[in-house]
């Protein structure tokens, strides 16, 4: 009866506690693959992203009530930094790996750091700005502002 309730205490808590774990995490993909273990029926697969920072997995999780593990897996190429919600926890001894619940693709700069630069591109020093109209900036700045949130 007693290891009855504690199996009834572990399920129960299990989800609870991997959503707990989750996080966003700035990650650099160095190479990916796809694992499987076993063979014929009990084959088991699951993607691997080798990271600079770390080792992840992207399987599907009941928990987060992801099935979409390959569209994500597909997103990541190597060389890329991108942000990703993972959750789980690494547990070498069990080889377990953090899952990759959702990956954002793509630039991890601030919204100010973004039109930073974008104003050091369009203009290329203080003598370019003085040459504008204040509205003129004013609009430059405006659409850049419509960009970056698109």
């Amino acid at each position: 009866m007693l290891y009855t309730a504690i199996a009834v205490v572990v399920i129960m808590a299990y989800p609870i506690l991997y959503r707990l774990s989750s996080d966003t995490i700035t990650v650099t993909v160095k190479s990916k693959e796809r694992a499987i273990k076993g063979h014929g029926k009990e084959a088991r697969g699951k993607y691997m992203i080798y990271c600079k920072e770390e080792v992840l997995e992207c399987t599907d999780s009941w928990t987060f009530m992801k099935f979409n593990s390959s569209d994500q897996y597909a997103k990541l190429c190597k060389d890329k930094k991108y942000r990703v919600f993972v959750a789980g926890w690494r547990i070498p001894f069990m080889s377990m790996y953090r899952n990759v619940i959702r990956v954002v693709e793509g630039d991890t700069r601030s919204a100010e750091q973004k039109l930073a630069d974008k104003m050091s591109e369009k203009y290329q020093g203080a003598k370019d700005v003085q040459k504008r109209s204040p509205d003129e900036v004013f609009r430059d700045i405006k659409e850049m502002i419509r960009t970056l949130a698109k």
